[in-house]
């Protein structure tokens, strides 16, 4: 029984009719297909096996989502910003002006913490961004 169990980039020919400039190709166990001989050899229309081919990237996505989401919330905890959000409270209490903020360097120092917080974070779950 033939399913779609994924998308590929590493092959670029369909197994079945040879085309080789492929915009989606189908991945079995052995055999890559483009999405219109997939639909063919399982009996489905096209966009079936397009939906299903989406449901499939979604899903391979997830993990990285899931990762993405856990060091959002760990730079939100990080010590660096727990920091920045008592400095910013002082600042409110202390009704400083933007301008003195500014002009005393908070502004400043508040960008560097955050900047150091998230390059750790990132650096420690292997991503290149939150988002």
């Amino acid at each position: 029984m033939l399913t779609i169990v994924g998308i590929s980039d590493d092959v670029t020919a369909c197994s079945c009719c040879g085309r080789t400039v492929l915009k989606d190709d189908t991945t079995g166990e052995v055999s890559h297909y483009g999405t219109e001989c997939a639909a063919t050899l399982l009996g489905f229309d096209k966009k079936k096996v397009q939906a299903e081919m989406r449901r499939l990237a979604t899903r391979e996505r997830e993990p990285l989502k899931a990762r993405k989401a856990e060091a959002l919330r760990c730079f939100n905890r990080h010590p660096l910003m727990r920091q920045r959000d008592i400095e910013i409270k002082e600042a409110n209490v202390n009704r400083l002006t933007p301008t003195k903020r500014r002009s005393s360097g908070l502004f400043k120092r508040w960008t560097e913490l955050e900047g150091e917080a998230k390059a750790e974070v990132l650096s420690e779950f292997g991503l290149d961004g939150f988002y």
